[in-house]
Parts: structure tokens; C-alpha cells; sequence
């Protein structure tokens, strides 16, 4: 479990039941839309409400992920590098770093067959998360706008998650003893009363998700495929990891040219692990385009696009805004 205290500065070190709860909700809000807008919701978690402490009122959170193994993968990757890094000033792997010093003890002290390598790793990956999630959290918290938006943060990708903080520092703002945020266990605040109205921003109109590219990279098992490059009429076809159905042409020039050069190892079911864009949400993906397939089957056929390559390949099409989920964690925009 991983810790994330929200540090009221009041006289009296206590608040009204009201504000506790409310204040609680909007972060919990928070942390269910940066997983979404991350992790692509592949972060599964647990939150908990931990005793009070003496001194200046403490709200503490718990964090245990239960499952983190394939939100890893966007943070191994070099725009979860940048990303995790520019927000939390730290890289994924030192955060994996402490996250082994935290849990080694209780590994170290277990006799149990259960704390095999694998398991073990798991474990750090997990601890990992849950210490990333509470670091993006706080960040989110605690920096204004224009901050978060150059750093890729920008309130058009992660519109809820702003208008939960909204919801948070108007709370704060409606409770006359509060005079100060801090997300320490030190009795620090950072966020001052008079800043409270700063913190809350303008937001955008919801958009239709027509126009907006989502990408992902993500495992597909194909069900359906069509060998024929210049056939318009059908589409690939293949299952998520979650058992979704998702139609899908395929782009990748240097696919192409292996399976013209029978240089494709086939199999009844084929898996591919491919870096995907389409329109709509991620349940009901449409115009699917796999614009790389990074491995067919257990070969290895090539790195993912960068997030300039991605761009230059969706504007193209003039109704298309940039991709959301690559794009937009860098864009100043």
C-alpha cells in the first residue's frame, strides 16, 4: 500500500464531515480519470481510508494495485518515460527502485514458494504503480494549469480529471477555516487559500469523439485476417484482451513486404501486439488502423512510431484531431 495524504492547514485540526467526504470523492475521481487517461484504465486498484494523525487535519489515502502488469508497458516506453518524468521529476524505473527497497524486507523475510522471481517482480510493478498514481495524483493537485499543460497535461485530454480538481478546490473554498492544501505528511502547503480560485480552470464543451484519434498499443488476437492489402470491402478482424471485437486495416508498409516476401510466421490464431488509432472510446473503437505491428506471433518485427510519426500519418486525414492518448501528453496546445 502506498500512501497519499491531503493536508488541510485549519486552527482547530479538524474539518466538517461534509468537506472530508466531498474532498475525498473529487480525488478519488481524480485517480479513476488519470487511470483512465494513462494507464487506458488497465490499472486495477483498491483505495482506502487510513486513521487521522495528529496535527494539522490529514486526509490519507491507501493505494494498493492489485494487478499492474500491462500498464508497465506504456511506462517503459519512451512517451511514459517523458511523461512520468516531467510530471513526477523522476523516471518509471526509479520509482520501480523504491518500490524493491519497500517491499525486499518482505520478500527477504517470506519462506513461502510464492516469492519466485516472477512473483517478486510483480509485486515491485505493482508497489510501483501504486507509488506513480500517487505521485501523478499529487502533482496534479498541486500545480496550476499552465504548469500541468506544458508538461502535456492539457485540460482537453484530461478534461475530468480537471473539472473533479475544480470540484476539489471548490470545496475548499466553501470551507472558511481551510487556508491551505499541502499532499505531505510534513506540515507543508504549498497551495494557499488565495490560490484556490486560480486552481480551478475553464473548461472545454465535450467534444463527439468523431473527430478526435485515440492511440493505444495494445494485443490483439486475430480471428479474422485478409491478406489481400489492396481489399477496401474487409477488414481484419480480431479480439482485445478483454474479449472485445475490433475490425482493423492494416498500414504498416514493412508488414507488408515480410508477408510479400513470406517472411510472416502463421498460425491458427495469430496474436499481434500493434500500435493502434481509431475514433471513439476504447470500448467501441471505430476506423481502426493499425499503423505498426510491433511483434507477430513471438517475432519481433519493429519499435513503435514516435509521437511526431503518429501525427504526420493522422493529419493527413483533415477531419482528424491529434491523436489524444500519445499526442496530446506533450502538446502545449
Amino acid at each position: 500500500m502506498h500512501e497519499l495524504a491531503i493536508h488541510f492547514d485549519v486552527p482547530e485540526h479538524g474539518i466538517s464531515l461534509k468537506t472530508f467526504s466531498q474532498a475525498i470523492a473529487h480525488t478519488e475521481t481524480i485517480i479513476s480519470s488519470l487511470n483512465r487517461d494513462i494507464f487506458n484504465d488497465h490499472l486495477q486498484y483498491e483505495l482506502w481510508v487510513l486513521p487521522p494523525e495528529k496535527g494539522s487535519f490529514k486526509a490519507k489515502l491507501g493505494i494498493i494495485v492489485l494487478a499492474g502488469t500491462i500498464a508497465w508497458g506504456f511506462l517503459e516506453s519512451n512517451i511514459g518515460q517523458s511523461f512520468i518524468q516531467g510530471l513526477t521529476g523522476k523516471t518509471p524505473a526509479y520509482w520501480a527502485e523504491i518500490a524493491g527497497k519497500k517491499i525486499r524486507s518482505t520478500i527477504l523475510s517470506s519462506d513461502t514458494e510464492e516469492n519466485d522471481n516472477d512473483t517478486a517482480s510483480k509485486k515491485v510493478i505493482c508497489v510501483a504503480e501504486a507509488i506513480l498514481i500517487v505521485e501523478v495524483t499529487k502533482k496534479f493537485l498541486e500545480l496550476k494549469e499552465d504548469k500541468l499543460t506544458s508538461l502535456g497535461v492539457s485540460v482537453k485530454k484530461f478534461r475530468s480529471a480537471y473539472e473533479a480538481k475544480n470540484k476539489f478546490y471548490k470545496v475548499c473554498m466553501e470551507n472558511t477555516y481551510i487556508q491551505g492544501i499541502g499532499f505531505e505528511e510534513e506540515e507543508k502547503f504549498p497551495v494557499s487559500r488565495q490560490n484556490f480560485q486560480s486552481m480551478q480552470v475553464s473548461l472545454p464543451e465535450k467534444e463527439l469523439a468523431d473527430n478526435i484519434w485515440n492511440t493505444e498499443i495494445t494485443e490483439l488476437k486475430v480471428t479474422s485476417p485478409n491478406w489481400e492489402r489492396n481489399d477496401n470491402h474487409r477488414w481484419w478482424k480480431g479480439k482485445d484482451t478483454d474479449n472485445r471485437t475490433v475490425h482493423f486495416k492494416i498500414e504498416d508498409d514493412g508488414f507488408w513486404n515480410l508477408v510479400e516476401n513470406k517472411s510472416i510466421n502463421l498460425q491458427i490464431i495469430d496474436s499481434i501486439r500493434v500500435q493502434l488509432a481509431y475514433v471513439g472510446e476504447q470500448r467501441h473503437r471505430r476506423n481502426a488502423r493499425a499503423l505498426k505491428i510491433l511483434w507477430f506471433n513471438e517475432t519481433f518485427l519493429s519499435p513503435p512510431l514516435q509521437v511526431n510519426q503518429v501525427y504526420d500519418i493522422l493529419r493527413m486525414n483533415k477531419k482528424a484531431s491529434p491523436p489524444r492518448h500519445q499526442l496530446d501528453f506533450f502538446s502545449s496546445e
